[in-house]
């Protein structure tokens, strides 16, 4: 709602919109700014030069519907903030759109379908390698999405993850009105942060876990930038329930909490300095909270990590997995970022952004635990592009708390009188983007959610099928060569495989077994050892190879395999001795 107590003035006709610095009272070396409006006073012209750029516009405070700073407990009211979250729900259905199902899904589904049916697995159920332990890390992340498949089918997972991009979306908005602190900060300058980091995300805007880890995470950071403002330790009682709730959908990502909790453990070290005579040329900002409630949530945090499944093997999951993945440079998303992409350019676009916020704090106005966030997250994204989502996520708080003096001169922009009208405007458009996505975009996505190529063999399965119904042997029983991306997909129709998907899964800190399964499957891919030897040592009923593979050739002079029948880019080979059906 407007503040009507000033008399507003009306601009030139068809003066344009503008970003400008919230008006505030000038400061000079001897008439420093009030604690409450700058943390840390400084005299003129201290700081760097981008300092300057940012600083507030010194001066009388302007008379106008905008002069005041606004009110962190009110909404926002102009239409220009309604238009740029019209932008974030149209890049979510966009990116919900493109790319929500993966070859993850498929195991997902078949993971969901497990605990649901059988309970938690202790033990790996998809492989052909008997008795390989296992630690399914986002086994509740995977009961959801099975339970919304088997109620709504492949649409009910497209407005899932659709769903869980509004809560993220409204989640990230509250943190950032929450950093920007007691200035309360413009509702469209993080409705653009927010827009150009959904780009960045939109890489793992997915069925995959990453959307509660992305929440999750946003939620640690609200939590604790509340208690670093109001010094209320009640609110902290929280953070070890969202680690809880993280364990359980991704334990990967859950440890990151921990980090995160603990930044803002650091003393406030300039002060303590200052109040021993030293002198120190630096400053942090909001840095006067206790820390003994935060460690003992730290702590409290680090327990509930073993409230779940596997105790403390779900907890250490990423210490288990560590690097299994990368071997051989095999998957991409393991490979360095490329920022030539559109994922690529939002992520720079953040960089840049989450850079300036730096320079604009200044040295003696440090956001120390963000500005570590989102410091250490830069080389984290450059490394893989798995990663590319965390510095995008962790420099929308830093850019919210150092633009908080931001905004929208929007005179001739109408504003809106009513919450309500505000709230039902955007209302209206995510709901007309969602249809318009449900009925446009979505069906031929989830038409072609089983559409036959190599990394999905429907085709293969189906032929499968019809072998096991007309020999009547147990599906469990076959043994099947498949592809890394296509083993999911075995899984979900009730076939043991060779490889999925999960590559940690396959190795020793995992399996406990002492053989590296994932390994010895991608030297094989590459070609490093021969086929004869793995064709042999495993003696395979079926075999699903790549039409250009060296293990397709090989098995074209085999005189062990027949060929049974081929799909897009594949083709399934069966030993001679199998009894196969005539193809359709």
């Amino acid at each position: 709602m407007q503040d009507t107590s000033e008399t507003p003035t009306s601009p030139a006709p068809g003066s344009p919109t503008v970003l400008a610095a919230e008006p505030v009272p000038h400061a000079t070396a001897e008439e420093p700014l009030a604690a409450a409006e700058e943390p840390t006073p400084r005299a003129s012209g201290e700081g760097s030069a981008v300092d300057s750029v940012f600083a507030p516009i010194a001066g009388p405070r302007a008379e106008g519907r905008h002069a005041a700073l606004p009110d962190p407990s009110k909404l926002p009211t102009n239409l220009t903030l309604v238009v740029l979250f019209m932008a974030v729900a149209g890049a979510i259905v966009l990116s919900v759109s493109s790319g929500s199902f993966d070859n993850d899904m498929w195991w997902l589904l078949a993971t969901g379908r497990e605990v649901v049916e059988n309970g938690i697995p202790y033990t790996n159920p998809w492989s052909i390698h008997e008795g390989l332990d296992t630690v399914i890390q986002q086994w509740l992340a995977a009961v959801v999405l099975y339970g919304t498949y088997s109620v709504s089918g492949y649409m009910g997972l497209k407005v899932l993850v659709a769903a869980q991009c509004c809560v993220l979306a409204g989640v990230l908005y509250a943190l950032c009105r929450v950093a920007s602190g007691r200035k309360g900060g413009s509702g469209e300058v993080f409705a653009f942060c927010i827009a150009v980091a959904f780009v960045s995300l939109s890489a793992y805007l997915s069925v995959r876990p990453h959307l509660y880890s992305m929440t999750l995470f946003a939620l640690v950071i609200l939590v604790m930038e509340l208690y670093r403002q109001r010094n209320r330790p009640k609110i902290l009682a929280l953070v070890p329930l969202l680690a809880m709730v993280h364990v359980n959908v991704h334990a990967a990502m859950a440890p990151f909490d921990l980090f995160i909790v603990a930044l803002y453990l650091v003393p406030d070290i300039p002060t303590l300095f200052r109040k021993h005579g030293i002198t120190w040329q630096f400053g942090f900002k909001k840095a006067d909270y206790r820390r003994l409630p935060v460690l003992i949530a730290l702590v409290a945090s680090a327990v509930a990590l073993l409230i779940n499944p596997y105790g403390i093997r779900g907890a250490l999951y990423l210490a288990l997995s560590y690097g299994a993945a990368g071997y051989g440079n095999y998957i991409n998303e393991m490979g360095s970022t490329g920022f030539w992409t559109d994922y690529g350019g939002g992520t720079m676009a953040m960089i840049v952004l989450g850079s300036i916020a730096v320079g604009a704090n200044g040295r003696r106005n440090i956001d120390l635990p963000l500005t570590i966030l989102f410091a250490v997250c830069i080389p984290l994204a450059m490394m893989h592009t798995r990663n590319v989502w965390l510095v995008a996520l962790f420099a929308l708080p830093l850019c919210a708390s150092a633009f908080s003096t931001l905004h929208v001169n929007a005179h001739d922009v109408p504003a809106l009188s009513s919450r309500l009208l505000n709230g039902v405007l955007g209302g209206v458009f995510v709901v007309a983007m969602f249809a318009y996505g449900a009925a446009f975009q979505w069906p031929s996505i989830v038409e072609n959610a089983e559409k036959d190529t190599s990394s999905l063999p429907s085709k293969a399965m189906d032929y499968l099928d019809r072998y096991v119904a007309a020999s009547q042997v147990d599906k469990s029983s076959l043994r099947i060569y498949n592809s890394f991306n296509c083993g999911g997909y075995l899984e979900w129709r009730g076939y043991k495989v060779f490889m999925d998907p999960r590559p940690e899964l396959w190795e020793p800190g995992i399996t406990g077994d002492e053989r590296h399964y994932y390994q010895e499957f991608v030297d094989f891919a590459q070609d490093k050892t021969p086929a004869k030897d793995v064709v042999g040592e495993y003696d395979f009923d079926f075999i699903i190879a790549y039409t250009s593979s060296e293990l397709n050739s090989y098995l074209k002079t085999s005189s062990a395999y027949q060929l049974a029948t081929s799909g897009s880019g594949y083709q399934v080979w069966a030993k001679v001795d199998l009894d196969l059906p005539a193809e359709d």
